[in-house]
């Protein structure tokens, strides 16, 4: 963790952060091996595991995933704009959350959800897809008065399409440096994000960590 920020900042749900945000901030996280361990579940059948004698402990886990990523979005709504990048089809990630995380599938696809999904329109992604989402948002941002902060949270692809966004902005960027976590190993990373997110919002300046 960034051994510069001090200060803790404790955010109600009905608290107005208008007054007090050094800037008007757009959240966006990485869905692959950020929120999900997207490779960790290529890598297993849940059929096979619904069978086999250790699944109460892996739908544990799944569950703690479930309510963990929608703690980590719905904190970070109280704060800023947030958007989830997936790489994945929209087809498929609603599969995948009707299947093991229901909960975050009615945060993101609810109709009237505060979360704004980006989903690939196919399988092949782009090597400029991320960047392109990131010009998108910063289009839409940029209506505001005020200074624009990105926060990004992902792998090292955020570094270079974080640098070529336009200098007007407050880049602020958490590298995860597992790439592959596993399920145990991402639901700790969604809670060491949450514990930090109200320190990188409220830090004037740019920000680089990895965790």
């Amino acid at each position: 963790m960034h051994r510069g920020l001090v200060r803790m900042v404790s955010i109600s749900p009905d608290m107005d952060t208008s007054e007090s945000m050094p800037y008007a901030c757009s959240f966006v996280f990485d869905w692959s091996n950020v929120l999900c361990p997207s490779s960790w579940l290529q890598t297993i059948s849940i059929g096979a595991v619904q069978d086999g004698p250790e699944f109460h402990l892996v739908a544990a886990s799944l569950r703690q995933l479930d309510m963990n990523i929608v703690a980590l979005l719905t904190h970070a709504t109280r704060l800023g704009a947030v958007y989830v990048a997936s790489s994945h089809t929209q087809q498929y990630l609603e599969q995948l959350c009707r299947s093991l995380l229901p909960q975050t599938g009615q945060l993101l696809f609810h109709p009237c959800s505060i979360v704004q999904l980006v989903c690939a329109t196919s399988n092949v992604v782009n090597p400029t897809w991320y960047a392109q989402i990131l010009q998108a948002i910063y289009m839409r941002a940029r209506t505001h008065d005020g200074d624009i902060c990105f926060l990004a949270i992902g792998h090292d692809h955020t570094w270079q399409s974080m640098a070529q966004m336009n200098k007007e902005i407050v880049a602020k960027r958490i590298v995860i440096s597992c790439l592959e976590p596993s399920l145990p190993d991402c639901i700790e990373i969604l809670k060491r994000l949450k514990a930090m997110l109200d320190d990188i919002a409220f830090h004037h300046g740019s920000l680089n960590i990895v965790v």
